[in-house]
């Protein structure tokens, strides 16, 4: 019966991935992707855009290569829509293969329902997950790696040696904890691997030659650059809310769980794999925080969370299906834990993980008398209403979002329906539950089971594309024009499209003067950190009027009361030569060179956006100047 179970819940796990997951667009990181991919496809022009001006962690990896050869192909679209469809698939079959490799049949399906069906954030509070909705070369170095351990516990060694070195050359930062992880385990294997750190001082000693990327061991943040670094980016663990540490609690609490209770390789690939985050967040501590040396700050070895975390997820499934077999105190723990790791974004969630692994030991030690089914009931009971505030508040915030966007008009009931099931994992875990539910029935709920996915999973695969109809317009922007105020803006220019950057990468195919995405590159330069902090200062005075004038018509409840002058542009087009054009959603007569507004379905809810010439400004501001002078 138990092997049975693993069909209809794998199908189960990979519809609550792509519920979970759905493809949002080019956004996030994945616009640094784009325009790695544009650098490759134009470098006479977005070589000296700001991301790339002063180097850039394009230079290490040959994923942006490959995306832009690509993108050159079949578009922007296709590419990354394909991209992401296939990295999740990936990601989805190398966890099949890591629980195939590490736990009994009967937990595998279970373990990627963990997986795919919680919280899947790590490092500093919900910024980055794993197996994200947008192509990265993250997600796919995420395979190779889990690829390369899979390969290691089944202890075909080259293989995982060549796994682990393509992920290294898609996404080294990436890669490295999965590196450590090898070496750790090959180590206790055989001691001779030891010798691989005598490739510490020879690395010490390319710094000084200097090799890249060995020259960073001698290069530290000063404090100007690491001011500016803590302000932009989230490389640093100290930054980190206490939410994030207590998440990260959460993975050293299950792994020293499987490490004490589990058995020949689960308990060594729990104890190493705990080894290897001990490692990684003690390195990044004292590299990064302590230190403030670039090359531990660029590294960012926090980041093998994300590996640990998805082996615990692992490990922890044969315990949970074991404890529902062991009493209301089991069943207890297994409640528990399953809400914790749901809303590990949560300071309840995490708590709610401590309590779990508790009661789990409990359970698993039978020192503890059982509960009586009363207990068991009101706990859970309790749990749910938890649960369902959770999401409720959630949906709460997302109506006032979507309230924001239409502008104040009414939702139907069905389209509130529809946004409170999108709110994160409450689709999935209504999924599971359901599931779980009707396998308890028996063969006839195992029918009626697989009779439902067949109808669940292709409108799921339907509605995975969820993008909006801005980021489809500007997606969908044909690689080779034409291009938005493409006669106006020659290919030399320096764009400021106000609040964006992904629109004068792909709807103008120019560089964008400055964006808060182009922050993430500060790490890796000083060159970049300063610049970009110089750029912010010439457009901050704009900045500022079009916040203000936002704040004066949220207060008069007026759309477009407020408007700007010629004098809100003159500061920022004085301040620096370089920028050419400005475009922004206020319209300044007489002084806009042309205008676009977005060809949306309901033209009424598009804005329209209005190109500015920094030279034209200033020759206009000029001449009201001498004309007021006489």
């Amino acid at each position: 019966m138990k092997q049975k179970l693993d069909f209809p819940l794998l199908l189960i796990a990979f519809t609550i991935l792509l519920l979970n997951n759905p493809y949002s667009g080019i956004r996030h990181d994945g616009l640094l992707y784009a325009a790695q991919a544009l650098k490759n496809i134009d470098p006479k022009i977005f070589s000296y855009d700001l991301f790339f001006k002063y180097g850039s962690q394009d230079s290490f990896s040959i994923f942006g290569k490959i995306y832009g050869f690509i993108v050159a192909h079949v578009g922007f679209y296709a590419a990354s829509a394909m991209g992401v469809l296939l990295a999740q698939a990936l990601f989805f079959l190398c966890c099949f293969q890591l629980a195939r490799s590490s736990v009994p049949e009967h937990a595998r399906a279970p373990a990627l329902l963990l997986v795919f069906g919680t919280s899947t954030a790590y490092g500093h509070s919900t910024i980055i997950h794993y197996a994200e909705p947008f192509l990265t070369a993250r997600t796919y170095a995420e395979v190779l790696v889990l690829l390369g351990i899979v390969f290691l516990i089944r202890r075909h060694v080259w293989l995982s040696i060549l796994s682990l070195a393509i992920a290294a050359i898609i996404h080294p930062v990436m890669a490295l904890p999965g590196a450590i992880l090898f070496f750790l385990w090959q180590s206790l294997e055989d001691r001779r691997w030891l010798w691989l750190l005598s490739a510490v001082p020879l690395a010490l000693l390319a710094g000084l030659v200097p090799l890249q990327p060995f020259d960073r061991l001698h290069v530290y943040l000063d404090a100007e650059w690491l001011q500016l670094v803590h302000s932009y980016n989230y490389v640093f663990m100290s930054d980190w809310p206490l939410q994030s540490w207590l998440a990260l609690g959460c993975d050293f609490a299950i792994l020293g769980f499987c490490s004490c209770f589990g058995k020949n390789n689960t308990r060594r690939l729990a104890a190493i794999t705990l080894s290897t985050l001990a490692l990684c967040s003690a390195a990044s501590l004292i590299g990064a925080d302590f230190l403030s040396n670039a090359f531990f700050a660029s590294l960012q070895l926090w980041r093998g969370q994300w590996l640990c975390h998805v082996i615990a997820l692992v490990l922890l499934s044969p315990y949970l299906i074991n404890s529902l077999n062991q009493g209301s105190l089991g069943r207890l723990s297994v409640s528990v834990l399953v809400y914790g790791l749901i809303f590990k974004d949560l300071t309840t969630g995490t708590l709610a993980v401590y309590l779990g692994i508790v009661l789990l030991t409990l359970s698993e030690t039978k020192r503890e008398p059982d509960i009586s089914k009363s207990v068991l009931l009101g706990c859970c009971v309790l749990l749910v209403f938890a649960a369902f505030y959770n999401w409720k508040s959630d949906f709460s915030q997302a109506l006032k979002f979507q309230n924001y966007f239409l502008d104040g008009s009414e939702l139907t009931s069905a389209s509130k329906a529809i946004i409170f099931l999108k709110q994160p994992y409450l689709a999935a875990s209504l999924l599971a539950f359901f599931s779980f539910f009707l396998l308890s029935l028996g063969s006839r709920g195992r029918r009626i089971l697989m009779i439902s996915m067949l109808f669940i999973t292709p409108l799921s695969i339907a509605a995975w594309d969820r993008r909006p109809e801005i980021s489809r317009i500007i997606e969908e922007t044909p690689i080779n024009g034409p291009y938005v105020f493409g006669d106006f803006v020659p290919p030399s220019a320096e764009v400021y499209w106000q609040g964006e950057a992904l629109a004068p990468w792909l709807l103008m195919h120019r560089k964008s003067y400055v964006s808060g995405i182009q922050a993430a590159g500060i790490v890796f330069n000083r060159g970049t950190a300063m610049e970009l902090e110089r750029r912010r200062e010439v457009t901050a005075p704009f900045d500022a009027q079009k916040e203000m004038c936002g704040l004066l018509d949220a207060l008069r409840n007026q759309n477009g009361h407020c408007t700007l002058d010629i004098l809100s542009l003159v500061p920022t087009c004085q301040a620096d030569q370089t920028l050419d054009f400005i475009v922004t959603s206020s319209r300044i007569e007489p002084l806009y060179i042309s205008s676009w507004t977005p060809p949306l379905q309901n033209r009424s809810k598009a804005k329209t956006y209005y190109l500015y010439k920094c030279a034209h400004v200033l020759q206009q501001y000029e001449s009201m100047s001498t004309a007021a002078k006489s």
